[in-house]
Protein backbone atom coordinates (compact mmCIF):
# COMPACT_ATOMS: atom_id res chain seq x y z
CA UNK A 1 0.00 0.00 0.00
CA UNK A 2 0.95 3.64 1.37
CA UNK A 3 -1.50 0.17 1.71
CA UNK A 4 -2.66 -0.95 0.04
CA UNK A 5 -5.24 3.78 -3.21
CA UNK A 6 -5.73 4.44 -5.58
CA UNK A 7 -5.52 2.99 -8.69
CA UNK A 8 -3.69 0.88 -10.91
CA UNK A 9 -0.53 0.28 -12.45
CA UNK A 10 -0.82 4.74 -13.04
CA UNK A 11 0.72 7.01 -14.46
CA UNK A 12 1.44 9.55 -11.94
CA UNK A 13 1.01 13.23 -13.10
CA UNK A 14 1.52 15.69 -10.54
CA UNK A 15 -2.55 16.80 -10.37
CA UNK A 16 -3.25 13.00 -10.15
CA UNK A 17 -1.15 12.22 -7.63
CA UNK A 18 -1.63 15.13 -5.76
CA UNK A 19 -5.72 13.58 -5.37
CA UNK A 20 -4.41 9.91 -5.55
CA UNK A 21 -7.64 9.62 -6.72
CA UNK A 22 -7.84 8.78 -10.47
CA UNK A 23 -7.46 5.14 -11.40
CA UNK A 24 -5.36 5.23 -14.62
CA UNK A 25 -4.52 2.79 -17.08
CA UNK A 26 -1.38 1.27 -17.52
CA UNK A 27 0.07 0.64 -21.26
CA UNK A 28 0.81 -2.87 -21.83
CA UNK A 29 4.36 -3.50 -20.39
CA UNK A 30 6.89 -5.18 -22.82
CA UNK A 31 8.13 -8.23 -20.83
CA UNK A 32 12.08 -8.61 -19.27
CA UNK A 33 14.55 -10.38 -21.02
CA UNK A 34 14.67 -13.84 -19.59
CA UNK A 35 16.76 -14.33 -16.92
CA UNK A 36 20.50 -15.13 -16.72
CA UNK A 37 23.34 -16.24 -14.92
CA UNK A 38 24.83 -12.57 -14.81
CA UNK A 39 20.77 -11.18 -13.66
CA UNK A 40 20.56 -13.86 -10.55
CA UNK A 41 24.23 -12.82 -9.47
CA UNK A 42 23.23 -9.28 -10.00
CA UNK A 43 19.70 -9.77 -7.98
CA UNK A 44 21.62 -12.16 -5.26
CA UNK A 45 24.65 -9.32 -4.88
CA UNK A 46 21.67 -7.22 -3.69
CA UNK A 47 20.53 -9.50 -1.41
CA UNK A 48 23.62 -10.02 0.53
CA UNK A 49 23.89 -6.50 0.59
CA UNK A 50 20.52 -5.95 2.35
CA UNK A 51 21.41 -8.71 4.80
CA UNK A 52 24.33 -8.05 5.68
CA UNK A 53 22.78 -4.40 6.61
CA UNK A 54 20.07 -6.82 8.55
CA UNK A 55 23.42 -8.65 10.43
CA UNK A 56 24.20 -5.52 11.95
CA UNK A 57 21.14 -4.57 13.19
CA UNK A 58 20.60 -7.48 14.56
CA UNK A 59 23.74 -7.02 16.14
CA UNK A 60 22.71 -3.34 17.74
CA UNK A 61 19.52 -5.32 19.18
CA UNK A 62 20.83 -8.19 20.70
CA UNK A 63 23.50 -5.08 22.48
CA UNK A 64 20.09 -2.94 23.45
CA UNK A 65 18.16 -5.96 24.70
CA UNK A 66 20.86 -7.04 27.58
CA UNK A 67 19.08 -3.91 29.52
CA UNK A 68 15.63 -4.99 28.84
CA UNK A 69 12.36 -3.86 26.65
CA UNK A 70 13.18 -0.22 27.43
CA UNK A 71 12.93 2.05 24.36
CA UNK A 72 16.28 1.62 23.07
CA UNK A 73 15.32 -2.00 22.36
CA UNK A 74 12.26 -1.24 21.16
CA UNK A 75 13.29 1.32 18.43
CA UNK A 76 16.05 -1.53 17.60
CA UNK A 77 13.87 -3.71 17.27
CA UNK A 78 11.59 -1.59 14.52
CA UNK A 79 15.41 -1.26 12.79
CA UNK A 80 15.76 -4.71 12.36
CA UNK A 81 11.97 -5.72 12.01
CA UNK A 82 12.58 -3.44 8.75
CA UNK A 83 15.27 -4.36 7.54
CA UNK A 84 14.27 -8.37 8.23
CA UNK A 85 11.10 -7.97 5.57
CA UNK A 86 13.64 -5.85 3.48
CA UNK A 87 15.48 -9.08 2.89
CA UNK A 88 12.43 -11.18 2.22
CA UNK A 89 11.54 -8.55 -0.69
CA UNK A 90 15.10 -8.96 -1.78
CA UNK A 91 14.98 -12.73 -1.97
CA UNK A 92 11.57 -12.81 -3.49
CA UNK A 93 13.46 -10.29 -6.72
CA UNK A 94 16.16 -12.81 -6.40
CA UNK A 95 13.98 -15.61 -7.28
CA UNK A 96 12.39 -13.98 -10.06
CA UNK A 97 15.80 -13.89 -11.70
CA UNK A 98 16.01 -17.34 -11.72
CA UNK A 99 15.50 -19.54 -14.87
CA UNK A 100 13.63 -21.75 -13.39
CA UNK A 101 11.03 -19.52 -12.42
CA UNK A 102 11.85 -17.49 -14.93
CA UNK A 103 10.68 -20.82 -17.44
CA UNK A 104 7.80 -21.41 -15.36
CA UNK A 105 6.43 -17.70 -15.36
CA UNK A 106 6.85 -17.36 -18.91
CA UNK A 107 4.63 -21.38 -19.40
CA UNK A 108 1.65 -19.46 -17.44
CA UNK A 109 1.63 -16.80 -19.55
CA UNK A 110 1.47 -18.67 -22.52
CA UNK A 111 -1.27 -20.70 -21.21
CA UNK A 112 -3.53 -18.02 -20.07
CA UNK A 113 -2.88 -15.75 -23.61
CA UNK A 114 -4.44 -19.24 -24.67
CA UNK A 115 -7.34 -19.32 -22.25
CA UNK A 116 -8.14 -15.78 -22.93
CA UNK A 117 -8.41 -16.23 -26.96
CA UNK A 118 -10.50 -19.77 -26.80
CA UNK A 119 -12.94 -17.99 -24.35
CA UNK A 120 -13.30 -14.85 -26.50
CA UNK A 121 -13.74 -17.47 -29.64
CA UNK A 122 -17.39 -17.88 -30.84
CA UNK A 123 -17.05 -21.28 -31.53
CA UNK A 124 -15.08 -22.53 -28.85
CA UNK A 125 -16.61 -26.35 -27.26
CA UNK A 126 -16.86 -26.69 -23.88
CA UNK A 127 -13.77 -29.69 -23.75
CA UNK A 128 -11.37 -27.21 -25.37
CA UNK A 129 -12.75 -24.80 -22.51
CA UNK A 130 -12.06 -27.13 -19.97
CA UNK A 131 -8.57 -28.35 -21.21
CA UNK A 132 -7.77 -24.96 -21.54
CA UNK A 133 -8.68 -23.78 -18.18
CA UNK A 134 -6.98 -27.01 -16.98
CA UNK A 135 -4.14 -26.24 -18.06
CA UNK A 136 -4.25 -22.08 -17.02
CA UNK A 137 -4.91 -23.54 -13.75
CA UNK A 138 -2.05 -25.97 -13.55
CA UNK A 139 0.45 -24.04 -15.02
CA UNK A 140 -0.52 -21.23 -12.22
CA UNK A 141 0.57 -23.74 -9.74
CA UNK A 142 3.20 -24.50 -11.38
CA UNK A 143 4.80 -21.31 -11.39
CA UNK A 144 3.98 -21.01 -7.71
CA UNK A 145 5.72 -23.92 -6.58
CA UNK A 146 8.79 -23.02 -8.97
CA UNK A 147 9.00 -19.09 -7.34
CA UNK A 148 9.00 -21.19 -3.88
CA UNK A 149 11.42 -23.51 -4.54
CA UNK A 150 13.52 -20.61 -6.22
CA UNK A 151 13.16 -18.54 -3.33
CA UNK A 152 14.68 -21.26 -1.07
CA UNK A 153 17.36 -21.59 -3.35
CA UNK A 154 18.05 -17.99 -2.70
CA UNK A 155 18.06 -18.65 1.21
CA UNK A 156 20.13 -21.43 0.85
CA UNK A 157 22.71 -19.26 -0.53
CA UNK A 158 22.49 -16.82 2.03
CA UNK A 159 22.57 -19.85 4.44
CA UNK A 160 25.68 -20.42 2.48
CA UNK A 161 27.43 -16.46 3.46
CA UNK A 162 26.81 -17.56 7.18
CA UNK A 163 23.58 -15.47 7.46
CA UNK A 164 21.01 -16.44 9.79
CA UNK A 165 18.32 -13.70 10.42
CA UNK A 166 16.02 -14.94 13.40
CA UNK A 167 12.12 -13.77 13.01
CA UNK A 168 12.31 -10.37 14.85
CA UNK A 169 9.25 -11.12 17.23
CA UNK A 170 10.47 -14.39 18.17
CA UNK A 171 11.59 -15.46 21.50
CA UNK A 172 14.96 -15.44 20.68
CA UNK A 173 15.35 -11.98 20.40
CA UNK A 174 12.95 -11.19 23.41
CA UNK A 175 15.03 -8.45 25.90
CA UNK A 176 16.55 -9.40 29.05
CA UNK A 177 13.23 -9.70 31.86
CA UNK A 178 10.89 -9.76 28.12
CA UNK A 179 8.03 -13.21 28.90
CA UNK A 180 6.21 -12.44 26.06
CA UNK A 181 5.66 -10.20 22.48
CA UNK A 182 5.71 -6.29 22.69
CA UNK A 183 1.85 -5.75 21.59
CA UNK A 184 3.13 -2.11 21.06
CA UNK A 185 5.59 -3.03 18.47
CA UNK A 186 4.65 -2.81 15.06
CA UNK A 187 4.71 -6.25 13.11
CA UNK A 188 5.32 -6.49 9.01
CA UNK A 189 1.80 -7.66 7.44
CA UNK A 190 2.05 -5.76 4.61
CA UNK A 191 1.61 -2.40 2.95
CA UNK A 192 4.52 -0.01 2.52
CA UNK A 193 7.22 0.20 5.38
CA UNK A 194 6.34 -2.27 8.01
CA UNK A 195 2.81 -2.52 10.53
CA UNK A 196 1.30 -4.10 12.97
CA UNK A 197 -2.37 -5.11 12.85
CA UNK A 198 -3.91 -8.26 14.83
CA UNK A 199 -6.78 -7.88 12.10
CA UNK A 200 -4.84 -9.07 9.02
CA UNK A 201 -8.10 -10.67 7.48
CA UNK A 202 -10.66 -9.22 4.59
CA UNK A 203 -12.73 -11.44 2.82
CA UNK A 204 -15.24 -8.83 1.51
CA UNK A 205 -12.24 -6.76 0.05
CA UNK A 206 -13.11 -6.61 -3.77
CA UNK A 207 -10.42 -5.94 -6.38
CA UNK A 208 -11.78 -3.70 -9.43
CA UNK A 209 -9.84 -5.27 -12.65
CA UNK A 210 -9.77 -3.34 -15.85
CA UNK A 211 -11.67 -5.40 -18.11
CA UNK A 212 -10.97 -4.24 -21.54
CA UNK A 213 -7.52 -4.52 -21.39
CA UNK A 214 -7.60 -8.41 -22.09
CA UNK A 215 -6.41 -8.65 -25.08
CA UNK A 216 -3.36 -5.98 -24.46
CA UNK A 217 -0.14 -7.52 -26.63
CA UNK A 218 1.89 -8.67 -24.82
CA UNK A 219 -0.72 -10.06 -22.33
CA UNK A 220 -0.66 -7.53 -19.17
CA UNK A 221 0.11 -9.06 -15.43
CA UNK A 222 -2.71 -9.17 -13.03
CA UNK A 223 -0.74 -6.38 -10.86
CA UNK A 224 -0.78 -4.26 -14.03
CA UNK A 225 -4.70 -4.58 -14.60
CA UNK A 226 -5.52 -3.67 -11.05
CA UNK A 227 -7.10 -0.65 -10.85
CA UNK A 228 -9.23 0.00 -7.27
CA UNK A 229 -10.40 -1.67 -4.07
CA UNK A 230 -13.97 -2.11 -3.08
CA UNK A 231 -16.15 -3.52 0.01
CA UNK A 232 -18.70 -6.37 -0.63
CA UNK A 233 -22.12 -5.30 1.28
CA UNK A 234 -24.08 -8.09 -0.51
CA UNK A 235 -23.19 -11.05 -2.48
CA UNK A 236 -24.24 -8.77 -5.75
CA UNK A 237 -23.11 -4.91 -4.44
CA UNK A 238 -20.28 -3.77 -3.77
CA UNK A 239 -19.75 -0.18 -2.40
CA UNK A 240 -15.89 1.78 -4.00
CA UNK A 241 -14.60 5.57 -4.35
CA UNK A 242 -16.33 7.37 -7.05
CA UNK A 243 -13.46 8.58 -8.80
CA UNK A 244 -12.73 4.75 -9.23
CA UNK A 245 -15.51 4.57 -11.28
CA UNK A 246 -15.39 8.27 -12.79
CA UNK A 247 -13.75 9.42 -16.33
CA UNK A 248 -12.30 13.06 -16.47
CA UNK A 249 -11.86 12.90 -19.86
CA UNK A 250 -15.86 13.16 -20.16
CA UNK A 251 -16.96 13.78 -16.80
CA UNK A 252 -19.06 10.89 -17.02
CA UNK A 253 -19.20 7.38 -14.86
CA UNK A 254 -16.79 4.97 -17.39
CA UNK A 255 -18.52 2.42 -19.10
CA UNK A 256 -19.39 -0.82 -17.31
CA UNK A 257 -17.81 -3.03 -19.88
CA UNK A 258 -14.01 -1.51 -18.66
CA UNK A 259 -14.00 -3.11 -15.15
CA UNK A 260 -15.12 -6.10 -13.48
CA UNK A 261 -15.25 -7.11 -10.05
CA UNK A 262 -13.27 -10.15 -8.02
CA UNK A 263 -13.13 -11.29 -4.85
CA UNK A 264 -11.85 -14.79 -2.58
CA UNK A 265 -8.08 -14.44 -2.90
CA UNK A 266 -5.28 -12.17 -1.43
CA UNK A 267 -2.53 -12.67 -3.97
CA UNK A 268 -4.06 -10.98 -7.78
CA UNK A 269 -2.57 -13.85 -9.67
CA UNK A 270 -4.21 -16.34 -8.23
CA UNK A 271 -7.34 -17.93 -9.63
CA UNK A 272 -10.47 -15.17 -8.33
CA UNK A 273 -14.27 -15.63 -8.62
CA UNK A 274 -15.07 -12.58 -11.32
CA UNK A 275 -18.13 -10.71 -12.08
CA UNK A 276 -18.75 -8.63 -14.68
CA UNK A 277 -20.29 -5.29 -13.34
CA UNK A 278 -24.10 -4.54 -14.74
CA UNK A 279 -24.41 -0.81 -12.94
CA UNK A 280 -22.67 1.86 -11.70
CA UNK A 281 -24.74 4.28 -9.37
CA UNK A 282 -23.61 7.17 -7.89
CA UNK A 283 -25.29 9.79 -5.79
CA UNK A 284 -27.56 12.40 -7.13
CA UNK A 285 -28.87 16.32 -6.56
CA UNK A 286 -27.06 17.49 -3.16
CA UNK A 287 -24.52 14.46 -2.83
CA UNK A 288 -23.36 14.20 -6.71
CA UNK A 289 -19.86 13.60 -7.00
CA UNK A 290 -17.78 16.48 -6.95
CA UNK A 291 -13.65 15.64 -8.53
CA UNK A 292 -10.77 16.22 -6.07
CA UNK A 293 -8.16 18.53 -7.74
CA UNK A 294 -4.86 18.43 -6.72
CA UNK A 295 -5.05 21.08 -3.66
CA UNK A 296 -9.09 19.70 -2.44
CA UNK A 297 -10.22 16.43 -1.95
CA UNK A 298 -13.32 15.10 -3.97
CA UNK A 299 -16.85 15.60 -2.19
CA UNK A 300 -19.01 12.73 -2.37
CA UNK A 301 -16.98 10.36 -3.12
CA UNK A 302 -18.84 6.83 -3.41
CA UNK A 303 -20.18 4.72 -5.38
CA UNK A 304 -22.40 1.81 -5.54
CA UNK A 305 -21.45 -1.23 -8.21
CA UNK A 306 -23.94 -3.80 -9.04
CA UNK A 307 -22.98 -7.21 -10.18
CA UNK A 308 -24.16 -9.49 -12.94
CA UNK A 309 -23.42 -12.51 -11.30
CA UNK A 310 -23.36 -12.50 -7.33
CA UNK A 311 -19.98 -13.04 -5.37
CA UNK A 312 -20.21 -16.19 -3.88
CA UNK A 313 -20.61 -15.45 -0.03
CA UNK A 314 -20.60 -17.20 3.22
CA UNK A 315 -19.17 -19.60 5.73
CA UNK A 316 -17.96 -22.19 2.94
CA UNK A 317 -16.48 -19.50 0.19
CA UNK A 318 -13.64 -17.45 0.49
CA UNK A 319 -15.51 -14.03 0.22
CA UNK A 320 -17.74 -12.44 2.71
CA UNK A 321 -20.23 -9.43 2.85
CA UNK A 322 -19.31 -6.66 5.75
CA UNK A 323 -22.13 -4.90 7.50
CA UNK A 324 -21.83 -1.15 6.97
CA UNK A 325 -21.91 1.80 9.23
CA UNK A 326 -25.40 2.76 9.98
CA UNK A 327 -26.82 6.23 9.75
CA UNK A 328 -27.18 6.30 13.54
CA UNK A 329 -23.51 5.02 14.33
CA UNK A 330 -21.63 7.31 16.92
CA UNK A 331 -19.13 9.35 16.25
CA UNK A 332 -15.56 7.34 16.38
CA UNK A 333 -13.29 8.22 19.25
CA UNK A 334 -10.10 10.06 18.88
CA UNK A 335 -7.17 7.64 18.24
CA UNK A 336 -9.41 4.66 17.79
CA UNK A 337 -7.64 1.91 15.69
CA UNK A 338 -8.87 1.08 12.76
CA UNK A 339 -8.03 -1.11 9.83
CA UNK A 340 -7.28 -0.73 6.04
CA UNK A 341 -6.59 -3.09 3.35
CA UNK A 342 -5.95 -2.97 -0.35
CA UNK A 343 -3.28 -3.94 -3.13
CA UNK A 344 -1.71 -0.59 -3.19
CA UNK A 345 1.44 0.68 -4.30
CA UNK A 346 3.98 -0.27 -1.66
CA UNK A 347 6.48 2.77 -2.12
CA UNK A 348 6.26 5.53 0.58
CA UNK A 349 5.68 8.62 -1.19
CA UNK A 350 5.67 12.59 -0.03
CA UNK A 351 3.35 14.87 -1.95
CA UNK A 352 7.05 16.71 -2.66
CA UNK A 353 8.32 13.65 -4.07
CA UNK A 354 5.17 12.78 -5.84
CA UNK A 355 4.71 16.11 -7.55
CA UNK A 356 8.63 16.40 -8.69
CA UNK A 357 9.28 16.07 -12.19
CA UNK A 358 11.20 12.87 -12.22
CA UNK A 359 7.83 11.48 -10.70
CA UNK A 360 5.13 12.64 -12.64
CA UNK A 361 5.82 10.20 -15.35
CA UNK A 362 7.05 7.42 -13.31
CA UNK A 363 4.79 4.07 -12.43
CA UNK A 364 4.33 2.61 -9.00
CA UNK A 365 3.87 -0.91 -8.95
CA UNK A 366 1.03 -2.33 -7.01
CA UNK A 367 1.34 -4.93 -4.21
CA UNK A 368 0.83 -8.61 -5.45
CA UNK A 369 -0.29 -9.38 -2.40
CA UNK A 370 -3.43 -7.93 -0.33
CA UNK A 371 -2.12 -5.40 2.34
CA UNK A 372 -3.32 -4.35 5.89
CA UNK A 373 -2.55 -1.20 7.70
CA UNK A 374 -3.84 -0.43 11.09
CA UNK A 375 -4.92 3.34 11.49
CA UNK A 376 -5.95 5.86 14.38
CA UNK A 377 -8.65 8.32 14.02
CA UNK A 378 -7.80 11.72 13.68
CA UNK A 379 -10.03 14.77 14.03
CA UNK A 380 -10.71 16.94 10.82
CA UNK A 381 -9.71 19.54 12.38
CA UNK A 382 -6.39 18.22 12.65
CA UNK A 383 -6.53 16.31 9.15
CA UNK A 384 -6.92 19.58 7.48
CA UNK A 385 -3.71 21.18 9.45
CA UNK A 386 -2.26 18.37 8.10
CA UNK A 387 -3.40 18.35 4.34
CA UNK A 388 -2.77 22.07 4.11
CA UNK A 389 0.85 21.84 5.82
CA UNK A 390 1.88 18.76 3.52
CA UNK A 391 0.38 20.85 0.37
CA UNK A 392 2.00 24.30 1.40
CA UNK A 393 5.51 23.13 2.00
CA UNK A 394 5.40 22.01 -1.48
CA UNK A 395 3.57 25.15 -2.80
CA UNK A 396 3.38 27.68 -0.80
CA UNK A 397 0.56 29.91 -2.03
CA UNK A 398 -2.12 27.22 -2.66
CA UNK A 399 -5.22 27.26 -1.25
CA UNK A 400 -6.16 24.32 0.41
CA UNK A 401 -10.16 22.84 0.04
CA UNK A 402 -12.17 22.14 3.01
CA UNK A 403 -13.18 18.57 4.46
CA UNK A 404 -16.88 18.11 4.82
CA UNK A 405 -19.00 16.11 7.50
CA UNK A 406 -19.07 13.13 5.09
CA UNK A 407 -15.50 12.84 5.15
CA UNK A 408 -13.48 11.07 8.36
CA UNK A 409 -9.50 11.01 8.31
CA UNK A 410 -7.20 8.04 9.89
CA UNK A 411 -3.37 8.13 9.29
CA UNK A 412 -0.25 6.24 10.85
CA UNK A 413 3.27 7.21 11.29
CA UNK A 414 4.47 3.96 9.86
CA UNK A 415 2.49 3.14 7.19
CA UNK A 416 -0.59 4.64 4.86
CA UNK A 417 -2.50 3.85 1.63
CA UNK A 418 -1.23 4.95 -1.90
CA UNK A 419 -2.10 4.78 -5.59
CA UNK A 420 -4.16 1.54 -6.21
CA UNK A 421 -5.79 1.50 -2.70
CA UNK A 422 -8.47 3.93 -3.34
CA UNK A 423 -12.07 2.55 -2.95
CA UNK A 424 -10.72 0.13 -0.15
CA UNK A 425 -12.44 -0.76 3.11
CA UNK A 426 -11.78 0.85 6.51
CA UNK A 427 -12.64 -1.46 9.17
CA UNK A 428 -14.17 -0.61 12.77
CA UNK A 429 -13.17 -3.86 14.87
CA UNK A 430 -15.33 -4.27 18.12
CA UNK A 431 -12.55 -6.51 19.61
CA UNK A 432 -9.79 -3.31 20.95
CA UNK A 433 -7.45 -6.52 22.38
CA UNK A 434 -3.59 -5.57 21.18
CA UNK A 435 -3.42 -9.05 20.11
CA UNK A 436 -5.98 -11.11 19.54
CA UNK A 437 -5.74 -15.11 17.81
CA UNK A 438 -7.83 -17.46 16.83
CA UNK A 439 -5.58 -20.26 17.84
CA UNK A 440 -4.01 -19.97 21.48
CA UNK A 441 -0.80 -21.90 19.89
CA UNK A 442 -0.51 -19.68 16.60
CA UNK A 443 2.16 -17.29 16.74
CA UNK A 444 0.62 -14.14 17.97
CA UNK A 445 1.33 -12.02 14.96
CA UNK A 446 0.27 -14.51 11.95
CA UNK A 447 -3.51 -13.79 11.57
CA UNK A 448 -5.63 -16.49 9.04
CA UNK A 449 -8.96 -16.08 10.26
CA UNK A 450 -11.49 -13.47 11.83
CA UNK A 451 -10.56 -12.62 15.36
CA UNK A 452 -12.63 -14.21 17.96
CA UNK A 453 -15.35 -12.14 19.11
CA UNK A 454 -14.82 -9.20 16.42
CA UNK A 455 -18.19 -7.74 14.69
CA UNK A 456 -16.52 -5.76 11.75
CA UNK A 457 -18.18 -2.60 10.80
CA UNK A 458 -17.30 -1.23 7.41
CA UNK A 459 -16.90 2.76 8.08
CA UNK A 460 -15.01 4.65 5.29
CA UNK A 461 -13.84 4.31 1.36
CA UNK A 462 -10.46 5.28 0.80
CA UNK A 463 -10.70 8.29 -1.30
CA UNK A 464 -7.72 10.91 -0.73
CA UNK A 465 -4.52 12.01 0.66
CA UNK A 466 -1.55 14.25 0.25
CA UNK A 467 1.67 11.62 -0.81
CA UNK A 468 1.52 8.26 0.71
CA UNK A 469 2.49 8.94 4.00
CA UNK A 470 0.65 10.03 7.44
CA UNK A 471 -3.35 10.37 6.69
CA UNK A 472 -5.48 9.89 4.25
CA UNK A 473 -8.87 10.94 3.21
CA UNK A 474 -11.82 8.36 3.79
CA UNK A 475 -15.55 8.59 2.79
CA UNK A 476 -17.44 7.97 6.05
CA UNK A 477 -19.92 5.45 5.33
CA UNK A 478 -22.30 6.54 7.65
CA UNK A 479 -23.22 9.26 6.00
CA UNK A 480 -24.63 7.93 2.81
CA UNK A 481 -26.38 4.72 4.66
CA UNK A 482 -29.70 5.91 3.81
CA UNK A 483 -28.91 6.44 0.42
CA UNK A 484 -27.13 2.96 0.21
CA UNK A 485 -30.06 1.20 1.46
CA UNK A 486 -32.42 2.77 -0.87
CA UNK A 487 -30.48 1.66 -3.87
CA UNK A 488 -30.39 -1.93 -2.19
CA UNK A 489 -33.91 -2.20 -1.84
CA UNK A 490 -35.46 -2.35 -5.20
CA UNK A 491 -32.86 -4.88 -6.65
CA UNK A 492 -33.53 -6.82 -2.96
CA UNK A 493 -36.95 -7.15 -3.19
CA UNK A 494 -36.80 -8.20 -7.04
CA UNK A 495 -34.70 -10.96 -6.17
CA UNK A 496 -36.72 -11.92 -3.24
CA UNK A 497 -39.54 -12.13 -5.33
CA UNK A 498 -37.54 -14.45 -8.19
CA UNK A 499 -35.99 -16.49 -5.14
CA UNK A 500 -40.06 -17.58 -4.32
CA UNK A 501 -40.77 -18.43 -7.65
CA UNK A 502 -38.19 -20.21 -7.84
CA UNK A 503 -39.33 -22.22 -4.83
CA UNK A 504 -42.89 -22.58 -6.42
CA UNK A 505 -41.25 -24.20 -9.59
CA UNK A 506 -38.90 -26.38 -7.75
CA UNK A 507 -39.69 -29.89 -7.35
CA UNK A 508 -36.41 -31.10 -6.05
CA UNK A 509 -35.55 -31.11 -2.44
CA UNK A 510 -32.04 -31.28 -3.18
CA UNK A 511 -31.77 -27.48 -4.78
CA UNK A 512 -34.45 -25.30 -3.05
Amino acid sequence: MRIAARSALALLAAFSLAAQSLPTRAAPVVPSTAATPDAQATAHAQTLATARQAQADLAVLRKAGENGPDQPYRDALLRYAQQYYAVNDALKKEAAADPEAAAATAAGDVAYKSYRMLRAAPDTTPRAMAIADAARQSTADAQGKASDAAIARARARLTAEDIALPDPFGPALYAKGQTGPLVEVPNPVGVHGFVFTPFAYAPWQVELQWADLDDAKPPMAATDLHACGGALIAPDWVLTAAHCVWDRDTGKVRPVSQLRARAGANNLSAPMPASRIDRIVLPSGAMAYIPSTAFAPAQNDIALIHLATPLRAGPKAKAAVIAYAPKTLPPIADKRELTVSGWGATEAQTFGEQTAPAAQHGILRMSPDLRFAPLRMIDNAGCYERIEQGIQDVFPDAKVGPLTASSLCAGSSLTGTCVGDSGGPLVLHTVQASRPVMDENAAPHLQDGPVRGDRPLLVGIVSWGVGCEDFTVFTRVSSYADWIAATLAPQRARRHQGDAANRQINTNPLDS
